[in-house]
């Protein structure tokens, strides 16, 4: 009895010791929150929880993903989640609308982020990764599977996909011809309806949060508070200084080429932006907002800053077997979306 109890004992300081060694790695992890961060306006909050926990942005997509994609990744996961499900299905919950796809990096960053996701009571306790009986959020459970689910959603948008999806009547794209600011595209129906929404050019603008805001460990807030003042957002997007050289006003000249910032598309922004360059005042609960230049790039010509953080411009997007349209969004990347053309 005696000899048992001691290799138990063993056995627990062995597995506290491989823990404890694995939380002073720097790794990588892959998250997906569910459609209720972006239709509760949530997205926000969750950076600002990840930032408290010392973890770093290293890519975030807002993005839909059609059936084919979703099933995919549920295959190579184990399975659909554990839990309640929402709607009829998970594969139809998730493909209802939007997914925030999001690359984590930190010490212990694995077993970080998949302990707050997997557990249920913590979960409940924070009220952001549990809800109504399931799981709102996946995250990887291993290193290993955090390469491949990073390699599946984030991998680069081939050149071939946007001439294969412009000749197929399942996905649109209107985007801006660069002359007169009007979007061009195959389907008239479709223009109209963009046409007559409250959600269009003259009404939306792009906003991205900038590089000081990483480093001042502020973007979840500077987010929630685009999320407050806005009717919604139409695209979300992490952008590297590299990738990005024609967007003038947002990098400054000591900025890095590899350092952050997050490019939004908004749909009817209120003020929010603060006298002085350097002012970050956000108070959720008075309402008031005083952000200044030095955190926040507001865009004065909405169709030239779409086509250099949107280039697939508005996309849309149909399902054949029930004939709805889906989408009015500004696409990322059409890594989820592209086998919907065939």
């Amino acid at each position: 009895m005696t000899k048992n109890r001691s290799k138990q004992r063993i056995q627990i300081f062995l597995e506290k010791k491989e823990r404890a060694k694995l939380e002073e790695v720097l790794e990588e992890t892959f998250f997906l929150g569910y459609p209720v961060f972006f239709r509760s306006n949530f997205m926000g909050r969750l950076v600002s929880l990840f930032e408290k926990d010392m973890l770093q942005l290293k890519g975030m997509m807002l993005m839909h993903v059609n059936e084919r994609f979703i099933k995919d990744h549920f295959r190579n996961v184990g399975g659909e989640p554990e839990g309640k499900q929402p709607c009829n299905s998970w594969v139809a919950y998730l493909t209802s609308s939007p997914v925030i796809a999001m690359i984590l990096e930190g010490k212990g960053a694995v077993n970080k982020v998949h302990d707050l996701t997997s557990n249920r009571e913590k979960g409940q306790k924070n009220g952001i990764f549990w809800n109504f009986g399931g799981p709102t959020a996946y995250s990887s459970n291993t290193s290993s599977l955090a390469a491949e689910d990073i390699k599946r959603w984030f991998h680069e948008d081939k050149e071939k996909w946007l001439s294969e999806s412009s000749s197929t009547d399942k996905l649109i794209f209107l985007r801006s011809n660069g002359v007169d600011g009007e979007p061009v595209g195959p389907w008239q129906m479709a223009y109209d309806l963009l046409k007559k929404n409250i959600f269009y050019a003259d009404r939306s603008t792009v906003v991205v949060i900038k590089p000081r805001a990483f480093r001042e460990r502020c973007v979840g807030r500077i987010l929630s508070a685009v999320e407050d003042n806005s009717y919604g957002l139409r695209g979300l997007k992490l952008v590297k200084k590299a990738d990005c050289p024609r967007s003038g006003g947002v990098w400054s000249d000591s900025d890095k080429s590899d350092d952050c910032a997050v490019a939004v598309a908004v749909d009817f922004l209120f003020p929010l932006f603060g006298e002085t360059p350097d002012i970050m005042s956000i108070d959720f609960e008075s309402g008031k907002y005083q952000i200044g230049s030095d955190y926040l790039y507001r865009s004065t010509d909405f169709w030239r800053d779409i086509q250099v953080f949107f280039p697939y411009g508005v996309t849309l997007w149909t399902d054949s077997t029930c004939q709805c349209l889906y989408g009015e969004m500004f696409e990322p990347s059409l890594i989820g979306l592209w086998e919907q053309t065939k």
